[in-house]
């Protein structure tokens, strides 16, 4: 049987299908870019590819006979909700064979490990700049770091020839690092996860406190411990020699991983190692600072009074020693007598061509040196591996405050490279070093000849181009591209412009960001902005994000919200601004108020030139920072006069009074302590007590893990204070925080984070909400907040109030 339709109901039928057509179209017109580009979306950026990169900016790892070579991709999997790492090989004797395939594919949920506070471990950490290279065992094997089910994350080896994975290690707890060095040695830090039978123990039966970190307590761990105890456990050396593989744990007092060699991703793994590989330098903590130390001056000297006063508090942690290890037996002894470099993430360290010398700059130098800038970390030095005598290098104290690498170009000469290109050469002469200009130099001997057809691959990218891998003829010159891991980013997608711009600071100190045009951007017409803050990428890099370099992700999952190309092609401008190019005074030797005080204004300057500029509009312009630079936004929402639009801090400390506390005053803020005359410093310059002066909604984020879910309190009193005032905030923390990372890679949390702040964005600059059903109750609290702004900005601002301290005079009697 046929069903009828009446006139009226086929009428009916014909406007209810225009309708969906209509939405339809709607929907595909807004989720596409005018010129026919479809809109970048954070699951478009999550699913791209970025090249794994260690510490001197290399993506290509030659093996030790020269014939190939292996890369690694990093590529998101929202679908899969996790991080693939292929790792590819190529030959090095034709352009043909240089073409590289797939030897491994490796797979990781990419979460944070639910042990310790705000950890950067966990298989997330393996998918970081810097870090977990692979490292060439032999050649036809690299080590890698992966998980392996059941326990935790390991060190494995593939073979590039017939892509065998191989499990080389077999720890108990998580390798949570690992370096490579020549000749099959590693050095790896083993995670154990902390035992919990005493502290409940406690809990049943009483307890009196001991520990200084109430973070620790609130998380049910009540035997003393804090939070550095839940960091790396041991160290371990390794030798891989064919199917022989022996290991020795490390005779020397661990310290936090976080600021060790290791961990910090400042210095190359395999310059750590002599040129056979069988001795490795490290750091190790400080249990008893001897008395000498004390004629340090700056920030090492705070470091020791943090020290004297709690030596397990996080600031003692700085203070360590360098160690000279024994690769086949563990065994380890001081270098010299002077602290460690890990007080100046900038230290770097080479061995000389006969292993029998250290070359570290900047460095401290032993506490009976004379020298100023050797008691300040400002100096450089040679050291006698053997004895731990040394000999000064004579570089200016401004020079060793910006190395970026040390290299030995032969057993008498070396080369010092410094941040902007500059190179300086030092001669030794009758064991003495000396500045020498570069055509006063012997030549180096000439290397071997290149066998035929040999290529060189190289990684090329620009601001404006994704990376690409190419193959170059040494002899011809002629190269081709062999492999693009994101073939069609640029084809398909609407994405801004990228450009560097340069503007004045109030204090005169220029400052340089990386300004992403919105999609199809007209001249004349006036746009939206976000400014982020730091770890930006340099002129040579591409970056998706804003960040770059070993300073951030740029392409694939990226941590926090750095989201330049997926608000450029919605139409809004992103800067990513980097640091102070110089000015009246060092930006080094600011304190951090002033530092703050001069970045909050660069982020108002920086504004305030785009605007002038003709291409933002000043009623829509947005301010972000992550970790560090979350309590430079919640600055500059104290103290500037521009009227930002909306602000986000993620993941970030703010000098609060509640954070000291909890940390047991172990944190500075300002060189001072709330205590007395210090604590004029806090209520005058601390963000959480002047919030009355924010007229802007802020959203604060959180995703890194802590016991507990204590990590709430880190943003308590800022988003308590603004609520109890009625002002615009709002406190989000991410899917399943307890595998949660400061650092995160996971595509569920990072869907939720980020599209959590692309919707702030859109509501407060471009006044639009996502159709989404799923979030009506996100946009009902939203306008409660917009209610409360317009309140807000009815009333005139609160004026800024300076403390004055002063001593009571004795009350009468």
């Amino acid at each position: 049987m046929v069903a009828r339709l009446s006139r009226g109901a086929l009428l009916g039928l014909i406007q209810a299908m225009f309708v969906i057509a209509f939405v339809v179209l709607s929907y595909e017109a807004s989720s596409a870019v005018p010129g026919g580009h479809q809109t970048f979306s954070i699951r478009d950026e999550i699913d791209t590819a970025r090249f794994k990169m260690n510490e001197r900016k290399e993506s290509v790892f030659v093996s030790p006979d020269g014939m190939g070579y292996v890369s690694m991709l990093i590529r998101g999997d929202v679908a899969g909700d996790g991080v693939w790492g292929e790792i590819v090989y190529g030959k090095l004797d034709s352009l043909e064979s240089a073409k590289p395939h797939t030897v491994a594919r490796l797979f990781t949920k990419g979460l944070g490990s639910s042990e310790g506070f705000g950890s950067g471990s966990g298989s997330g950490g393996l998918l970081l700049q810097a870090k977990n290279c692979p490292v060439w065992i032999d050649n036809q094997r690299v080590a890698i770091l992966w998980e392996s089910p059941g326990h935790g994350i390991q060190i494995f080896s593939v073979n590039v020839m017939t892509h065998e994975i191989t499990q080389l290690t077999h720890e108990a707890g998580e390798v949570a690092a690992s370096l490579g060095g020549p000749n099959g040695s590693f050095v790896y830090d083993v995670s154990v996860k902390y035992p919990r039978e005493s502290s409940n123990r406690l809990l049943e039966n009483g307890f009196s406190v001991t520990s200084t970190d109430a973070m620790v307590l609130l998380g049910g761990i009540v035997d003393g411990a804090n939070a550095l105890d839940f960091g790396m456990d041991r160290r371990v050396v390794l030798t891989v020699h064919g199917t022989d593989i022996s290991s020795h744990p490390v005779a020397a007092r661990s310290i936090y991983g976080s600021f060790s060699f290791l961990q910090m991703g400042g210095q190359p793994g395999g310059h750590l190692f002599s040129p056979d590989g069988k001795q490795v330098i490290l750091d190790a903590g400080i249990a008893e600072v001897p008395q000498e130390w004390r004629a340090y001056q700056g920030f090492v000297a705070e470091s020791l009074r943090a020290h004297a006063r709690n030596p397990r508090g996080m600031r003692a942690q700085w203070v360590n020693q360098l160690m000279l290890v024994d690769v086949a037996t563990g065994q380890a002894r001081s270098l010299w007598d002077a602290p460690g470099p890990t007080f100046n993430p900038m230290s770097r360290i080479a061995w000389s061509p006969d292993g029998a010398d250290i070359l570290i700059a900047p460095t401290l130098l032993p506490p009976d040196s004379s020298d100023k800038a050797g008691l300040s970390g400002r100096a450089a030095a040679v050291v006698e591996a053997a004895t731990g005598k040394y000999v000064q290098i004579p570089i200016e104290p401004g020079d060793a405050e910006h190395v970026v690498s040390t290299e030995w170009l032969s057993s008498n000469v070396i080369e010092i490279r410094l941040m902007g290109g500059e190179s300086i050469r030092y001669e030794r002469k009758e064991n003495l070093w000396q500045k020498a200009a570069t055509d006063e130099l012997p030549k180096p001997p000439a290397s071997a000849p290149e066998r035929p057809n040999r290529v060189r691959i190289e990684l090329r990218e620009g601001l404006n181009d994704p990376p690409v891998l190419y193959a170059v003829d040494l002899r011809t010159g002629q190269s081709r591209a062999v492999l693009d891991p994101n073939p069609n980013l640029r084809a398909h997608f609407g994405l801004g412009n990228v450009d560097f711009i340069e503007w004045t600071n109030t204090d005169g100190r220029k400052w340089r960001g990386r300004l992403y045009y919105p999609a199809n951007y007209e001249h004349g017409r006036r746009y939206p902005l976000v400014i982020q803050t730091y770890g930006y990428a340099d002129t040579s890099e591409y970056s998706l994000t804003g960040q770059g370099g070993l300073g951030g992700v740029a392409l694939g999952p990226v941590w926090s919200v750095y989201l330049a190309q997926p608000l450029a092609s919605i139409g809004v401008a992103v800067l990513q601004i980097g640091g102070a190019e110089g000015g009246p005074r060092p930006f080094e030797e600011m304190t951090d108020i002033q530092r703050m005080k001069s970045i909050g204004t660069a982020l108002q300057t920086a504004a305030e030139h785009l605007v002038s500029e003709g291409l933002v509009d000043g009623s829509r312009v947005g301010i972000m920072g992550h970790s560090a630079q979350g309590r430079v936004i919640e600055y500059a929402l104290v103290n500037s006069e521009f009227p930002y639009a909306a602000a986000i801090a993620g993941d970030n400390a703010d000098d609060n009074y509640m954070q000291a506390a909890l940390l047991g005053w172990d944190h500075e803020f300002g060189q001072s302590f709330p205590f007395g005359d210090g604590l004029k410093t806090w209520l005058n310059e601390s963000p959480a007590f002047n919030v009355e002066r924010m007229r802007t909604p802020l959203q604060l984020l959180l995703y890194s893990s802590s016991e507990g879910n204590t990590i709430l309190l880190w943003h308590w009193e800022m988003f308590s204070r603004l609520r109890f005032l009625h002002k615009p905030v709002e406190l989000y923390v991410i899917p399943d925080i307890k595998h949660g990372s400061h650092q995160n890679q996971n595509p569920r949390q990072q869907l939720a984070l980020q599209g959590r702040a692309l919707d702030w964005w859109r509501f407060w600059l471009l006044n639009e909400e996502d159709a989404d059903t799923g979030k009506r109750q996100q946009y009902a609290e939203w306008h409660v907040l917009r209610e409360q702004h317009a309140v807000d900005l009815s009333h005139p601002r609160s004026p800024r109030l300076e403390w004055v301290s002063r001593v009571a005079a004795d009350p009468p009697r």
